[in-house]
């Protein structure tokens, strides 16, 4: 009897011992069972060796490897133009559901957010880099790519906020549903990790590159209680002075007939009321294209038609493209003042469309916003100067709104 059980305790270690060895990727990740930890980050992580190498084997073989080094290609033309590579991203995203699916007797016994990850690396995207290492470093928080995707959202939240409190407090709140839905969904592998401390790391991580700005909400200095104050004394300004502006600027349509925003934006166009019911446009005949206020009423040739880059409804906070009736894109140049004469839209060719009160949600015909560019300005027309769009370092003031009118 002794003799069996001894026996039977060898196997055991063993398959315990081969099942570390075959799972690299989920074992060196797991959480510490029983200790209440998180494995310690090693900024020295890489991909496990098994999935390295059978990532290799599979892009040895020309039927895979053509199609892989044709996305290595796109990210490399695409230069610093991102939204060639958000279409380059969607290669690589379908490129890899079908690998998946393909070889799954190969690829199964792996993570899926560890292959991703790989090839997210191999791939030459710009922003790879990050995201892979993001993924090394939540490594027993982070262990399905859907969760891993969620998360690169809340980041870029934390990258684009700067200092800026109230977007911050907006971020932190998208961090607390991400945490709170992951404890929810792993449940079983948490249950003995301090939820604490999950959410330290995911923060860590999240603001990492924010270090500068995020140091006096991790001391006495800078609590949450001002950040909170210093977000409700913003939003009673931003309040305050759209209620004084209302009546300088377009109303909405009343027209029940009319399509949803976002297909409005994208087919016809829209027009763009600013301060004084005056409408943007562009004349293509005016040396360099400039925009101003300079129409009275909504027309075709004061149409724009804007693309937002985060798909779907048009929220606050997303990045935008906006295209004059005359065909170019609206920039920011170096001058200060916006041209509409880019053939196409790169990264200075990007706005970000941000609600003076600083609300998350969705962006509705008639409402007030503020445009934002890359440059870290804010889009104000200048009324003394024939109604001329520039940018300006300031805070937007009630005759730098606009409102979307179908």
């Amino acid at each position: 009897m002794t003799l069996r059980i001894s026996l039977l305790i060898l196997l055991c270690l063993a398959v315990v011992a081969g099942a570390g060895h075959r799972g690299g990727a989920l074992a060196q990740g797991a959480p510490i069972a029983g200790s209440g930890k998180l494995p310690e980050i090693d900024p020295y992580a890489e991909a496990p060796h098994d999935v390295v190498e059978a990532i290799a084997n599979l892009l040895s073989n020309r039927t895979e490897g053509n199609p892989f080094n044709g996305i290595k290609a796109c990210f490399k033309d695409a230069g610093g133009n991102e939204i060639t590579q958000i279409d380059c991203r969607q290669r690589l995203d379908r490129y890899f559901s079908d690998m998946m699916e393909k070889h799954r007797e190969k690829l199964g016994r792996f993570s899926r957010l560890e292959v991703y990850a790989r090839l997210t690396d191999l791939s030459g995207d710009p922003s790879g880099k990050s995201f892979v290492r993001d993924v090394y470093a939540l490594r027993g928080v982070v262990v399905g790519l859907d969760d891993a995707r969620r998360f690169r959202d809340v980041k870029i939240c934390f990258q684009d906020a700067g200092p800026q409190p109230a977007i911050r407090q907006i971020c932190r709140q998208q961090l607390y549903r991400y945490h709170t839905e992951l404890l929810r969904e792993n449940f079983v592998l948490f249950r003995d990790i301090n939820p604490k401390l999950i959410h330290k790391r995911l923060f860590a991580i999240a603001d990492q590159d924010n270090a500068i700005f995020g140091v006096g909400e991790m001391t006495a200095i800078e609590s949450m209680r001002n950040i909170r104050k210093a977000q409700q004394e913003e939003k009673q300004s931003a309040a305050r002075a759209m209620s004084q502006a209302q009546r300088y600027y377009c109303p909405p349509s009343t027209s029940r007939r009319l399509e949803p925003l976002e297909v409005q934006m994208a087919s016809d166009g829209i027009c763009l009321c600013s301060y004084g019911r005056r409408f943007l446009g562009s004349t293509p005949t005016v040396r360099g294209r400039p925009v101003g206020a300079i129409y009275s009423s909504c027309g075709a040739t004061s149409r724009f038609r804007i693309l937002d880059l985060n798909r779907g409804h048009l929220m606050h906070g997303d990045w935008i493209t906006i295209q004059a009736a005359h065909g170019g894109y609206v920039g920011v140049h170096e001058n200060g003042f916006l041209y509409a004469n880019r053939p196409t839209a790169g990264k200075y060719e990007q706005f970000r469309i941000v609600r003076p009160s600083g609300l998350p949600g969705q962006i509705r015909p008639g409402e007030m916003i503020t445009l934002m560019s890359p440059r870290g300005v804010f889009v104000s027309t200048n009324l003394s100067g024939g109604g001329a769009l520039r940018g300006v370092k300031e805070k937007p003031k009630p005759h730098d709104f606009f409102v979307l009118v179908r």
